[in-house]
């Protein structure tokens, strides 16, 4: 049991960082993804700074296609958690790999959803900074319609705040793959107009077919 309210059911997945877990919340009655970072983690350099930070950011994102963030604390061992809503479905990559190619109308309507939900970051100042298809999620809504969920703002930038330097000099922010140009460049801020570098390989996935994923 988390902060007495929060009833752990099974984990969902697990990595370098921590796991992520369902849960139960007991006070609003309904269940939870709670993502757990480890007691060494959480103590390594800046990484308490950062995580505080992704939770103000994405506390402040109201959009449907953004995942919701509701509650964050510290266990009494330290490691760091943070509460989100929910979401049955799957990540981009695996509809994928199940799926094939999909059809120009499916892309047309997921590719809009993912451009509205980084506008409505952009217009708050918010950069996700790593963008990719394991942080583009896809669920049915109660309609059975489809709907894309970008996840993890774990490394968002406000640019209001570019002065204000989270991470170490000199290190890479964001998965190699899909890092806009100019971040890899010292000092060279990173705003919203690097998107449109990352949406093109997110975008790609819905557009080719399972071999070559």
């Amino acid at each position: 049991m988390l902060e007495d309210r929060y009833r752990v059911l099974r984990n969902l997945d697990k990595g370098g960082m921590g796991v992520l877990l369902r849960a139960e919340d007991t006070k609003l009655n309904r269940e939870v993804a709670v993502k757990m970072v480890s007691p060494k983690l959480a103590r390594t350099g800046n990484y308490r700074e950062r995580f505080e930070r992704e939770v103000e950011l994405a506390s402040r994102i109201a959009h449907p296609n953004v995942i919701r963030c509701h509650d964050y604390g510290v266990t009494s061992l330290g490691a760091l958690f943070l509460v989100m809503e929910l979401l049955d479905g799957l990540g981009l990559k695996e509809v994928v790999r199940n799926e094939g190619r999909l059809s120009t109308k499916r892309v047309t309507e997921l590719g809009i959803q993912l451009l509205e939900g980084l506008a409505a970051a952009h217009a708050l100042g918010i950069v996700h900074r790593d963008l990719k298809p394991s942080n583009i999620y896809i669920v049915d809504d109660h309609r059975g319609r489809e709907v894309l969920k970008v996840l993890d703002f774990g490394l968002a930038k406000a640019l209001e705040d570019e002065q204000i330097r989270l991470t170490k000099t000199g290190m890479i922010c964001g998965t190699a793959a899909y890092v806009p140009p100019e971040s890899l460049v010292v000092d060279q801020p990173v705003n919203d107009h690097g998107h449109s570098t990352r949406k093109r390989p997110c975008a790609t996935p819905l557009t080719v077919s399972r071999r070559f994923l």
